[in-house]
């Protein structure tokens, strides 16, 4: 059984990102003279900072367990299911550059009723990764071309040869 968590260094990039954000949507919301679309649109700003901050607050906190048998997340919301329970896979590459040099991965895996998202800014992401294509292979889960293209990307093989 082994254990990944969130680094450091990515867990302070989202603290002060969700804590700027917070400050500048928020602190049009205490003037005397916003106007009602201002005031919408800022409200709706904060909301999303702070559900940000949220996501960012249960990550301090989750582990990720993976081991032959499943994988579970530890800490706040935690879940987590066995392997013969699992249906879908996805992995999403999100770009942040039109060049595609810069952006992260998302790793979404689904059971009935019970889903785990790990994102590339954990510690050992490329590990988890190759062990669900594994797990893909040898349980012969049918993923999406995306999924394929991004596993080959990393140099993750997704078919038996």
């Amino acid at each position: 059984m082994k254990y990944y968590c969130y680094t450091t260094r990515s867990l302070v990039v989202d603290d002060i990102r969700a804590s700027i954000g917070l400050i500048i949507s928020a602190g049009p919301l205490f003037l005397d003279d916003l106007s009602r679309f201002w005031l919408y649109v800022f409200l709706v700003l904060t909301v999303l900072f702070s559900a940000f901050a949220i996501r960012t607050a249960i990550r301090h906190t989750r582990v990720i367990e993976l081991s032959d048998k499943g994988i579970r997340t530890r800490g706040l919301m935690g879940t987590g299911f066995d392997w013969e329970e699992l249906e879908q896979i996805q992995l999403r590459y999100y770009s942040t550059r039109r060049d595609n040099e810069r952006g992260w991965m998302s790793l979404k895996l689904r059971s009935s009723g019970t889903s785990v998202v790990i994102d590339s800014s954990i510690a050992g992401f490329e590990e988890i990764a190759r062990h669900v294509a594994t797990v893909a292979r040898h349980r012969q889960i049918d993923l999406s071309s995306g999924s394929r293209t991004n596993f080959d990307a990393m140099g993750i093989a997704t078919h038996s040869e």
